[in-house]
């Protein structure tokens, strides 16, 4: 296994990507990315050196069933678990499905991380699967996404934080998820709160009423009589405090 920070990168994910050529697994941080990428082909925004930037990358010897999904509720677990450490009481850290991760604190609600999960296939094969994951922590609004409400940890705390103590503390919380793949998936469904919410499909008009998690992670729901399946790519609103 490869651990490695590197000052600035394109990408964590790409650099994961080239590095899985020479090793099977490896973990990447950086203090800048210059094309930081998000879900949907969206840009991920950080501040420069101010800002959890992660990747983990594994070259996959064993096909197992759902991994990607598996590696998506490792991620959002991780960063909720982590955040939930550090933030006071008063905060309240939520999962908005799949995989980003929104904060409530006094009046404000804002997203603070979000994760990006590419995987390789060679025929049906699944052959590598890499995490991206990004962590508000020193930035403030106006370096973020002006699409979203973004919040970072700084802005909860009122103070600037120590980004390299609080990088060695995700990291051990996203490998302790890790080595228990087995109970993340649980996990992540009862964290989402989700079922009966009402949610809209960015996409269309009609809203639906989730009645169900799938075992594949996607979202059986119900408007009146009709069924509809919403999976991981479809860009969902609701309330996530509700």
């Amino acid at each position: 296994m490869l651990s490695i920070h590197v000052p600035i990168v394109d990408s964590t994910n790409e650099y994961a990507k080239q590095l899985l050529s020479s090793h099977d697994e490896v973990y990447v941080t950086a203090d800048i990315q210059t094309n930081g990428k998000g879900r949907n082909g969206k840009v991920w925004n950080s501040g420069n050196a101010k800002d959890i930037l992660f990747s983990h990358g594994k070259r996959i010897r064993k096909n197992i069933e759902h991994e990607p999904q598996i590696m998506q509720a490792c991620a959002a677990l991780s960063v909720q678990a982590f955040l939930l450490h550090i933030l006071p009481q008063s905060s309240t850290v939520r999962i908005k499905y799949p995989n980003d991760v929104y904060v409530k604190h006094a009046d404000n609600i804002g997203k603070i991380s979000g994760s990006l999960i590419e995987t390789e296939y060679s025929g049906n094969t699944l052959t590598s699967i890499v995490t991206g994951i990004g962590i508000n922590i020193n930035s403030i609004q106006e370096e973020l996404s002006t699409t979203n409400q973004s919040i970072s940890v700084k802005e909860i705390l009122g103070h600037e934080c120590d980004l390299n103590e609080y990088r060695i503390d995700f990291v051990h919380t996203f490998t302790s998820f890790l080595s228990n793949k087995e109970s993340v998936w649980t996990q992540w469904k009862d964290q989402l709160t989700i079922l009966s919410k009402t949610v809209h499909i960015l996409s269309e008009h009609n809203a639906y009423v989730v009645s169900d998690i799938l075992d594949d992670g996607r979202l059986l729901c119900l408007s009146g009589k009709e069924e509809r399946i919403i999976h991981s790519g479809d860009s969902i609103i609701y309330d996530i405090f509700e």
